[in-house]
């Protein structure tokens, strides 16, 4: 019954029928080990299977109380592990088929053995699915949705088995800011309104965001109505880009465990403000012009707190000192009314084009959140 589970699975994330029958006939070691695939099956099988779950045991018994430090260590080691994993798969079928054994053992297991499978899931077979996902996309091996869901379930099970109570509540902070946000288009909208507004009352933003209407400005008896057709918090409205959304529950942990950041549990409604150029176009791509100046980022950065309290020493400055990866944004985290944490971010057409596709994309820097090395030129 497990097995037909996992081609249930192989077949839900688009599998071909060899990879499906492969998944079958391994699960049962001694049959049909000579299949096609099946030795491939087995053999990646072999190499995800070291026992990281082990060396975490004795590391957490270590450490005592410092379980983030502790995390941290267990993936020191399993870096080894998922390398040569990354290596030497022959095929990335082999992948799609551990990855749906490894859901459905998830699923089934008694909790002492599910900790272990997630345990080696997290360390080890969610980077290589994350990595399989880059490699892939648009090919031919899955569906990139469905392929997508099945990594999120994997890495769901997996923290909720291995952090119950703090999952628990990260997903009851989930569950609340869904409720808020139960539309994200109009959450969003509503947020760029009132920002917009909070701009049209701020010092110097005719400089930051109007260069061209400077001169008309500047003249004796000039105002805004003369150099500007619409009100000014229309204008700036229409050079903000928002968009909104509720983070997983398991993003908002993964997030702590990286950032040893205990706080990070409750970012779980994410804002992001793209601010568009003097003339207000949405082209985006290399070589794209009209960006917005500096000084129009950091104005909309302190405009965020019309939404809600800024915790200061969470705001990350990554476009006067942008990271390796030449990722660059302003990031705020505020505190709202209601106590839920809004995570923003804000940054220019360019910005933004760089960090969704361009060498700081968000695919390469799920792969290279666990391992960057895994980042390389893998052929699966």
């Amino acid at each position: 019954e497990a097995r037909l589970e996992v081609v249930e699975a192989l077949l839900t994330i688009g599998a071909d029928g060899e990879a499906c029958r492969a998944a079958f006939l391994s699960a049962g070691y001694a049959d049909g080990a000579d299949a096609p695939l099946v030795g491939d099956v087995l053999r990646f099988r072999e190499l995800v299977s070291r026992p990281v779950g082990e060396r975490a045991g004795a590391e957490l018994a270590l450490r005592g109380d410092r379980a983030i430090d502790a995390w941290l260590a267990i993936d020191e080691y399993a870096m080894s592990v998922r390398r040569r994993a990354a290596m030497e798969a022959s095929d990335g079928r082999a992948v799609l088929a551990e990855l749906a054994t490894t859901a459905v053992a998830l699923r089934r297991l008694d909790p002492l053995r599910r900790r272990n499978v997630a345990l080696q899931a997290v360390h080890v077979h969610l980077p290589l699915g994350e990595l399989l996902k880059e490699a892939q996309k648009g090919g031919f091996l899955f569906r990139d949705g469905p392929f997508g869901s099945l990594l999120d379930e994997i890495e769901d099970r997996s923290y909720s088995t291995l952090f119950p109570e703090t999952y628990a509540h990260v997903r009851a902070n989930a569950l609340r800011a869904r409720n808020v946000v139960r539309d994200p288009a109009a959450f969003a909208a509503e947020c760029r309104a009132k920002i917009a507004e909070t701009l049209a009352k701020a010092e110097g933003v005719h400089d930051a965001f109007f260069p061209a209407e400077k001169a008309a400005l500047a003249k004796p008896g000039g105002d805004v109505g003369c150099a500007l057709a619409l009100p000014l918090a229309t204008l700036l409205e229409r050079r903000l880009l928002v968009e909104a959304r509720v983070k997983s529950p398991a993003s908002a942990l993964r997030k702590m465990l990286r950032q040893k950041n205990r706080g990070a549990v409750r970012d779980v409604i994410g804002l992001r403000v793209v601010v568009l150029g003097p003339e207000g176009s949405s082209m985006m791509g290399p070589g794209a012009v009209d960006e917005p100046s500096a000084a129009a980022l950091y104005a909309v950065a302190d405009a965020l707190r019309c939404l809600g309290a800024e915790l200061r020493d969470r705001f990350k400055d990554y476009v006067a000192y942008p990271k390796a990866s030449g990722y660059r944004s302003l990031h705020a985290t505020l505190v709202r009314d209601d106590g839920l944490c809004l995570e923003a971010q804000v940054r220019s057409k360019q910005m933004h084009w760089d960090a969704t596709f361009g060498a700081a994309s968000h695919a390469k820097y799920t792969v290279e959140r666990r391992d960057a090395a895994l980042a390389g030129d893998v052929d699966l």
